[in-house]
């Protein structure tokens, strides 16, 4: 049986970590090249933000079909981890032969992180 705090079982292991650093890399450069994301549910797509200021759900555009992002065929990826979720608590499930003990370490997550404008999110200090 695997044990520890929910912050210590959370941790990215080193080669997670590489990982996800180049995907936040790649991310700024697809927002620096004029890139945007269209977001739904557990999908990531990409298209040209030069050309479009934003994707919603404005009833005053409902009527143009030619503005109807339903039937596009954008680059995309998507997984079950990225759905997004409302913005009341949430909880970890543990995986078989883990479990979650007391500790003092947790944090909110976003301890040392702050907003970054130009590229609309949040970066860990420093980078």
């Amino acid at each position: 049986m695997k044990t520890g705090t929910l912050q210590d079982l959370t941790a990215l292991t080193p080669e997670q970590e590489k990982a996800f650093k180049r995907m936040q890399r790649a991310h700024k450069d697809f927002l620096k090249a004029g890139g945007r994301y269209y977001v739904v549910l557990d999908r990531v797509a990409a298209y040209n933000g030069r050309n479009f200021d934003n994707v919603d759900g404005d009833e005053g555009n409902a009527n143009d079909p030619l503005l109807c992002a339903n039937d596009l065929s954008l680059p995309d990826f998507s997984h079950t981890s990225l759905s997004g979720f409302a913005d009341d608590t949430h909880y970890f499930v543990p995986a078989a032969g883990v479990e979650v003990i007391a500790g003092s370490d947790a944090d909110d997550g976003y301890s040392g992180w702050d907003m970054d404008e130009e590229y609309g999110g949040i970066v860990k200090d420093g980078e």
